[in-house]
């Protein structure tokens, strides 16, 4: 077993380094499975709702790494929440690495943020909240994002003005919501953490649809 923080850091930077190395064989593989996804964003646009948790599975070292934080269903390494905006559906969601040097709340196009280049599918889960209450999980995402939080590389729950992305999902619907212990937590070598799946199978929480790329 390994302990949060400082190894997490260490698989993330090698996770980086080996995704870089792609040889052509691969990148003509990725480009199908970019094909596929843009697919499933067809099939996923009529589905989403605004205030909607779209969860996505990484192909990378260290999505692998966050999947197996999950104790019940490891399916998927990472969450964020999506917004209709002007007819456009758009996922907040924070993570750092390569693709956000800032390492700031990103506010990416459902495409963006499920591209086939980066992942093996996405999951489509909505939470038992009418229009108004998702409306308000919307616009605390919108706060956070301007309050340019950034991603916590320390994975620490006690830190606010730093989130990673289970916890800036947790976090933002328990202050829309005000229940401030609303979500599950585990424990690992003495770590208190959010796991992917702590937010997706939570009691009132249903699966819309899972879609996979390969």
């Amino acid at each position: 077993m390994f302990s949060l923080g400082k190894n997490l850091l260490i698989l993330f930077l090698l996770a980086t380094i080996i995704g870089c190395r792609q040889s052509n064989t691969t990148k003509e593989f990725y480009l199908k499975n970019e094909q596929k996804a843009l697919i499933c964003c067809d099939t996923a646009r009529r589905l989403i709702q605004t205030g909607d948790i779209i969860t996505r599975t990484g192909n990378d070292l260290t999505s692998n790494i966050l999947r197996k934080l999950c104790k019940k269903d490891q399916t998927y390494s990472h969450a964020g929440i999506a917004s209709i905006e002007n007819g456009v559906i758009y996922v907040y969601h924070t993570v750092g690495g390569e693709s956000n040097p800032n390492e700031k709340i990103k506010h990416d196009r459902l495409s963006q943020y499920v591209n086939g280049f980066d992942n093996q599918g996405f999951g489509i889960f909505r939470f038992a909240f009418d229009t108004v209450v998702s409306r308000k999980i919307v616009k605390q995402a919108q706060e956070y994002y301007h309050q340019g939080i950034v991603f916590d590389l320390a994975f620490d729950l006690t830190t606010d003005d730093k989130m990673y992305c289970t916890e800036l999902v947790a976090k933002t619907i328990e202050k829309a919501i005000q229940k401030p212990n609303y979500f599950s937590l585990d424990t690992l070598s003495g770590k208190v953490y959010i796991a992917p799946d702590c937010i997706f199978l939570h009691p009132d929480c249903r699966e819309i649809k899972r879609l996979r790329y390969f």
